[in-house]
């Protein structure tokens, strides 16, 4: 990281940042491009890693670029005020970022499906004692991503 004052190492830290977070930037190789796409996500910290959950649809580019691929990389940001400058060089934005890059899978599995999806539901209710019948849950596509490096850094005055 080239601004090393700026990484934020602490995970609790890290996550408060991802907690605040509203949307999640899913960058997937497309051969001499790369796609990105804004979701919706929720997530877990286990093992030391931060593991990430995505729902959508089950056909369309990302869903292909996935099955050919299953490699992806992610962003996540907090954006804060202006920080004005004497000249156009000197303005700056203050900011909270979180990204990384792992492996990602289609969960086939219902019960696991189900867990995913209610980690994306408890990071934007708080709830985790919401219902999906099972019909939902079958034509659910769901994602996770188990992020293999991560790395979050701040300016935050």
């Amino acid at each position: 990281m080239r601004r090393a004052d700026r990484e934020i190492r602490e995970v609790s830290e890290i996550l408060k940042i991802v907690d605040g977070c509203q949307v999640c930037r899913l960058g997937l190789a497309d051969e001499d491009s790369v796609y990105i796409v804004p979701l919706s996500f929720g997530y877990s910290w286990r093992n030391g890693k931060l593991t990430l959950y995505f729902h959508g649809a089950r056909e369309g580019r990302k869903m292909e670029l996935i099955r050919r691929n299953g490699k992806a990389s992610f962003e996540m940001d907090l954006c804060g005020r202006l920080v004005e400058g004497e000249n156009g060089c000197q303005y700056s934005v203050c900011y909270q970022s979180v990204m990384g890059e792992g492996r990602i899978e289609i969960v086939k599995e219902p019960a696991q499906k189900e867990l995913c999806l209610r980690h994306i539901m408890a990071h934007y209710t708080d709830r985790t004692d919401l219902e999906f019948s099972p019909q939902t849950v079958e034509r659910t596509c769901v994602l996770r991503l188990e992020a293999d490096w991560l790395s979050a850094k701040a300016r935050l005055g």
